[in-house]
């Protein structure tokens, strides 16, 4: 009994190796082998069916395995094919969107469309066009506001090139459009009221400094004025001393070289002595004759002398004829000699009245006439009532000292024209007495008259 116990113990054991090792076979044969022999025969019978059945099973299970496998080979040969056809519908798309952005759009949405259940595509393809509406009208007031913008830029530009030309042509206007410009830009009315009393302000201030300017400008050109006239009066009394003791000194000068040929003149005609001249006497003479009958200060002054020499000459060394003929000679230069000083003595005596005209009124002083300081303390105190006058002031004494100017200008074409005049006389009286000479010369008889007009008639 022991023996059994321990021989059924140790086959449990190896039963349980088997079945730990899976071993089939060899639980089978220790089944079989604890049967009666009589029933083994059943049991191989029921482990051939328990093979069919699993080898029915594993067949099955086979075939749908295969069957599984086959689907899942065709669900990712799908899933590539998809894979493939997504990938090249991106590169259309991406193509589309270089070159057709609005195809690029269109193919996405039939690819969404598609993806949809055929129950939503239609309300999708409606919030497609509600978007599309939306954008369409944002895009719009977008192109519209910066064509407003491009305006108003356009517009402001335009604004600043007006008030730049303002500046120039219309510096007030500028003024002028730059704060309406400020104002317009305001759109609180307290602000634009403010800004605006800034402005008065600011014009307030500007009128309050021009008129001081205008006081002060107007108060220098009075002050100017009164020291202009003060020293054009100067500057007129050291001319008209200038000019008049310049005249004093032609007149007595000339007055002179009258008077002394004159009476060198007359003492002439007393003597009728017969005479020879030198050639030399003649010459000297005849120079110095032409050259006082020209207005030569020089020749006046030794007109006397050469003449007498002349005479002298004429009478130790010549022929009566040459004496007759130097005497000739000398009366008509001694003629044009005191025709040219007494010419000259009239025309300074004229210029010298005329000056004395023209500076009486200038150079007189009016004690009544107030000072400078008071003059100005006057302005000062009626400075918007006196401006006018000052003006007048100041346009009277241009206008007098211009009327000076031009009267000194006519004294001057005057005197030119006086100068002309003798000059022509001077010329007709060295024609006259070249003519006298050559007749004197040829041997004819000569008239010689004095200024007051008693003619001596003398002949060869």
């Amino acid at each position: 009994k022991a023996q059994r116990a321990m021989i059924s113990e140790r086959d449990s054991l190896l039963a349980q190796i088997d079945q730990a090792l899976g071993d089939t076979v060899a639980i089978r044969e220790r089944e079989r082998n604890a049967l009666d022999e009589n029933n083994r025969f059943l049991y191989d019978h029921l482990q051939m069916l328990k093979e069919q059945a699993a080898a029915t099973e594993a067949a099955t299970k086979a075939q749908e395995e295969a069957a599984q496998a086959a689907k899942q080979a065709e669900q990712d040969a799908a899933a590539r094919l998809r894979d493939v056809i997504g990938k090249q519908r991106d590169l259309q798309i991406q193509l589309a969107e270089v070159y057709d952005p609005a195809t690029a759009e269109m193919l996405r949405q039939v690819d969404a469309l598609n993806a949809l259940d055929p129950a939503l595509r239609e309300l999708q393809q409606r919030v497609w066009d509600a978007q599309k509406a939306a954008s369409d009208a944002a895009k719009a007031e977008a192109e519209l506001t910066a064509a407003r913008e491009a305006a108003a830029k356009i517009a402001e530009q335009r604004r600043g090139l007006e008030i730049q030309l303002a500046d120039i042509l219309d510096p007030a206007g500028a003024e002028a459009m730059r704060r309406a410009d400020a104002l317009a830009a305001l759109t609180d009315p307290v602000s634009k009221a403010i800004q605006q009393q800034i402005y008065d302000a600011m014009d307030a201030k500007a009128a309050a400094d021009a008129l001081a300017q205008a006081n002060e400008e107007a108060a220098k050109a009075q002050r100017a004025h009164a020291d202009a006239i003060a020293a054009a009066r100067n500057v007129l009394a050291d001319a008209y001393e200038r000019e008049s003791n310049a005249l004093k000194g032609t007149i007595e000068k000339f007055s002179e070289f009258a008077k002394t040929i004159r009476e060198f003149r007359d003492g002439l005609l007393g003597s009728n002595n017969p005479a020879t001249s030198l050639a030399m006497a003649r010459n000297r003479f005849g120079a110095t004759s032409r050259g006082a009958s020209l207005g030569n200060e020089g020749a006046l002054s030794a007109f006397t002398g050469d003449a007498n020499a002349y005479l002298d000459a004429a009478r130790n060394a010549g022929t009566f004829k040459d004496y007759q003929q130097a005497l000739a000679a000398v009366m008509s230069g001694s003629n044009s000699a005191i025709g040219y000083s007494e010419g000259m003595v009239s025309q300074a005596q004229r210029q010298l009245d005329a000056l004395d005209r023209q500076v009486a009124g200038i150079l007189q002083v009016n004690d009544n006439v107030v000072t400078v300081a008071q003059a100005l303390d006057r302005y000062n105190a009626t400075v918007t009532a006196e401006l006018p006058v000052i003006g007048e002031t100041v346009t009277a004494g241009l206008n007098s000292l211009t009327s000076t100017v031009q009267s000194g200008q006519q004294a001057q074409q005057s005197q030119q024209a006086d100068q002309q005049t003798v000059l022509e006389r001077m010329m007709i009286a060295l024609n006259s007495m070249e003519r006298k000479m050559a007749a004197w010369d040829r041997g004819d008889s000569v008239s010689i008259s004095n200024e007051t007009d008693n003619a001596l008639t003398v002949a060869p």
